[in-house]
C-alpha cells in the first residue's frame, strides 16, 4: 500500500512539474510572439513582409500561376512596405519586398492583367524602388533552373550542395524509387540525437489518392498538389524522451534529422518541398487517421518529393546578411 502511495505521489510531482514548464512556455510565447502583441515594431513588420513576399514567390513558382493571384496579399505587402520604408528606411527587407512586387507586376503585365488599385500603389513606390539596390546580391521573386544545373551542383562541394537546394513545386511525374528513399534515409540517420536515442520515423506515402488527401488536410499544396506522388512525414517517437525538461527534444532531434533527410534527397537529384504540420487539434486528428500515425509520435513536418523536370521555376527566398544571424558575446 505504501509503495502504491509513493508511486502516486511521484506521478503527481511529475505532473505538477509538467504543468509548470508548459505554463512557462505558454507565458513566454504569449508575451513575446506576435500572437497578442499586434503593435508593429520593426521585427514584426519585417516578419509580416517576409511572409507576404514568400506567398507571392510561391505563387509565381507554381506550374501555372493565375494572372492576378493573391491580389489582396500584394496590396497588403505594398502598404506594409511603404510603412516600413517610412519608419525604418530602405534596407535588405525593403529591397527584397520592392523586387518581389516588381516581379509580380511584371508577370501580370506580361499576361495582360492590370489592376488600377495596384497600379496606383505601385506608382507611389516607383521612385523609391528605382533607387533601391538589392544589397544582398541575391535575386528576389523567382529563379529559373534546369535539372542539368542541379545535378552538376550537387556533385561538387558541400557548400555548393547546400547553396543549390531550393523548395521545388514542379515535378516531372517520374516515380521515386524505394532505393533512393532508403539511400537518403541511410544518410539522414547520421544526424545527431540526444543520448543516441534515435527517435526518428519516416512515413512514406506513394499512393496518389492518399497523397492528395494528406495535402488537402495540410492545406499547403494549392497549385501543385496534382504533381505530388511521394510524401514523407517525419515524426519522433515520444516514448524515448524523459523527464519533463526534454519536452522540446522530439522537435529538435526530429528537425535535425528532417533537414539531413532533405539535404540527402537533394544530393540524389530529387526535388523537395518542406511543408509544415502546424495543425489545429481537430485537423491533426484527421491527418493522423488518414496517415495511420499513432499519437505517441510527434509530427515534425511533411516533405513533398519528386524528380525534377528539365526546366523549372523556384522561389528565390533570399537570405539576409550574416550580421542578422550571428550574435557575438565576446568583448572583441
Amino acid at each position: 500500500m505504501l509503495g502504491i502511495l509513493k508511486r502516486y505521489i511521484k506521478r503527481l510531482i511529475l505532473l505538477r512539474e509538467l504543468i509548470a514548464v508548459y505554463f512557462s512556455d505558454c507565458y513566454q510565447y504569449a508575451k513575446y510572439s506576435a500572437t497578442f502583441n499586434t503593435e508593429l515594431n520593426q521585427s514584426r513588420r519585417k516578419a509580416r513582409i517576409i511572409r507576404l513576399c514568400h506567398g507571392i514567390e510561391k505563387g509565381l513558382s507554381l506550374p501555372a500561376p493565375r494572372p492576378g493571384f493573391g491580389r489582396s496579399k500584394v496590396i497588403e505587402l505594398m502598404r506594409l512596405t511603404s510603412e516600413y520604408g517610412k519608419a525604418h528606411g530602405p534596407d535588405d527587407v525593403y529591397s527584397v519586398a520592392c523586387e518581389t512586387i516588381n516581379e509580380y507586376c511584371e508577370f501580370n503585365s506580361h499576361h495582360g492583367w492590370n489592376d488600377s488599385q495596384i497600379d496606383a500603389l505601385l506608382e507611389k513606390l516607383t521612385d523609391t524602388i528605382s533607387l533601391v539596390e538589392n544589397r544582398l546580391g541575391q535575386s528576389a521573386g523567382i529563379i529559373e533552373l534546369s535539372r542539368d544545373h542541379i545535378q552538376a551542383e550537387v556533385g561538387k562541394s558541400y557548400s555548393q550542395l547546400v547553396r543549390s537546394r531550393h523548395s521545388v513545386r514542379q515535378f516531372s511525374g517520374e516515380p521515386v524509387s524505394m532505393d533512393v528513399i532508403e539511400n537518403a534515409t541511410a544518410l539522414a540517420i547520421r544526424a545527431p540525437s540526444v543520448c543516441n536515442r534515435q527517435c526518428w520515423k519516416v512515413h512514406l506515402f506513394q499512393d496518389t489518392n492518399v497523397c492528395q488527401r494528406l495535402l488537402n488536410i495540410q492545406q499547403g499544396g494549392k497549385g501543385f498538389e496534382h504533381l505530388v506522388t511521394t510524401i514523407l512525414v517525419v515524426a519522433a517517437d515520444l516514448n524515448v524522451f524523459w523527464p519533463v525538461r526534454e519536452r522540446r527534444q522530439p522537435y529538435i532531434d526530429g528537425g535535425m534529422f528532417g533537414m539531413s533527410l532533405v539535404t540527402a534527397l537533394h544530393s540524389f537529384g530529387l526535388g523537395t518541398c518542406c511543408m509544415n504540420l502546424a495543425l489545429t487539434p481537430r485537423r491533426e486528428r484527421r491527418f493522423r487517421q488518414e496517415a495511420n500515425i499513432s499519437p505517441n509520435q510527434a509530427l515534425i513536418f511533411m516533405i513533398a518529393v519528386g524528380h525534377l523536370p528539365e526546366r523549372f521555376i523556384v522561389a528565390a527566398s533570399p537570405r539576409w546578411s550574416l550580421e542578422s544571424y550571428i550574435v557575438r558575446h565576446d568583448n572583441s
